[in-house]
């Protein structure tokens, strides 16, 4: 999704982009194999894979050829998801507030903050990852506080994100219009993203399997 290249030709020379970073230029040294500019050797292949994919490897890292707009519409669910976590949690204040002075039902209260579950829930195995990542590399091995953290969490997830949309859609209670619309589709940011992650093989992962 982040960690993505574009290949392009420019003046008969291939240029190499990663996401925010700079083009760079692949050097030509045999048939289907470059250099970047700098590299005493050969570190970028191009090639396909046994299902007749064509593939770029650079420096050890593989990828796969996409569509643009496949690649598009997954960086703007997951930023999309990203901006309604940050401002659901401003909001998230101000319910619990009125739940607390008893101007919200405990249901009314629960049907608006269920979205910011969603995403908190994910933001919270992310986290967890990421924090085994800076870890010992035999922390991926064993059931540990954080891999169980992640496992639960986007486990969570798919859950909370479903059920959030289904409440808001069969609802029964009244909602101002443009409330029930920024609800509606901050579920369907966290349903389209708990998919992707879905589709991904994340949902469920025992990291200390592999």
């Amino acid at each position: 999704m982040f960690n993505g290249v574009s290949v392009s030709i420019i003046n008969d020379t291939i240029y190499s982009k990663g996401f925010l970073k700079d083009k760079k230029a692949l050097i030509p040294t045999g048939e289907m194999t470059f250099r970047t500019k700098g590299a005493n050797f050969s570190n970028a292949v191009f090639m396909e894979n046994g299902q007749g994919t064509k593939v770029i490897q650079i420096n050890n890292m593989y990828f796969e050829k996409g569509g643009f707009l496949s690649v598009f519409i997954l960086r703007v669910i997951f930023f999309g998801a990203l901006l309604i976590t940050i401002v659901s949690a401003v909001t998230f204040i101000g319910w619990l507030i009125n739940w607390l002075k008893k101007e919200l039902t405990i249901s009314a209260f629960l049907l608006r903050i269920m979205p910011f579950l969603a995403l908190v829930s994910f933001v919270i195995g992310i986290v967890a990852l990421q924090m085994l990542f800076m870890g010992e590399m035999k922390q991926f091995s064993i059931m540990n506080g954080l891999s169980l953290t992640f496992y639960i969490s986007l486990l969570l997830f798919p859950i909370l994100s479903v059920a959030s949309l289904i409440m808001l859609l069969f609802k029964k209670q009244k909602m101002n219009a443009w409330l029930q619309s920024w609800l509606i589709i901050s579920a369907v940011f966290a349903c389209s993203l708990a998919y992707v992650f879905f589709n991904y093989g994340f949902i469920g992962l025992k990291l200390w399997e592999y």
